[in-house]
């Protein structure tokens, strides 16, 4: 199994895999309020939409997880990821209502969606 690297220690902060002479990359941020902003997804163009960015995804929520922290998601690949696995849904803060409705994904109960509709 490829290890999970969080690499914090620069200005921006990325959970990583290490693919041969690959690297494929998730950015966060963290925010002051017990969440983290999943940013921007990267890889080369023969790892961005596979198994290798799916797993740095699960592999990173997980992580995300154990550090009780809620999930911001502003990278389309996570979104579309979390739309695939419900069962990550948990994770997700309260104001991400909006970005479901936007994607037509059914959204998680504990969401309060302030006049979206749930579709």
């Amino acid at each position: 199994m490829v290890p999970l690297i969080n690499n914090s220690s620069q200005d921006k902060k990325f959970f990583e895999f290490h693919l041969a002479s690959h690297i494929i990359s998730l950015e966060y941020q963290l925010l002051g309020d017990n969440g983290i902003a999943l940013i921007c997804a990267k890889a080369s163009k023969y790892y961005r939409y596979g198994d290798a960015m799916d797993a740095l995804i699960h592999r990173s929520l997980e992580y995300i997880e154990k550090a009780e922290l809620k999930v911001v998601v502003r990278c389309p690949l996570v979104m579309e990821f979390m739309g695939r696995n419900p069962q990550y849904h948990r994770l997700l803060k309260e104001d991400m209502a909006n970005y479901y409705h936007y994607l037509g994904v059914q959204m998680p109960m504990h969401i309060k969606t302030d006049g979206v509709k749930n579709t």
